[in-house]
C-alpha cells in the first residue's frame, strides 16, 4: 500500500461514506482529507474516509 503523503498531487480514488470520489489528491491532514476535481474541490471528514488509493490501481 502506498504512503498517503507520496499521493498528493496525484490522481486517486477516495471512498467516504460508501461514495467514490476521483480527483487530484490535494492535502490530507488529522481533520479533513482535501480532492480537486474537474469541478469543485471536495473537503472529506478523514473519519468517514475509509480508503484513498491511486486511481489506476
Amino acid at each position: 500500500m502506498a504512503d498517503i503523503q507520496s499521493m498528493i498531487g496525484k490522481e486517486v480514488e477516495v471512498m467516504a461514506n460508501g461514495v467514490k470520489y476521483y480527483g487530484v489528491l490535494v492535502e490530507v491532514s488529522d481533520i479533513e482529507a482535501h480532492i480537486k476535481t474537474s469541478m469543485q474541490w471536495i473537503s472529506l471528514p478523514v473519519s468517514s474516509v475509509t480508503q484513498i488509493k491511486l486511481k489506476n490501481t
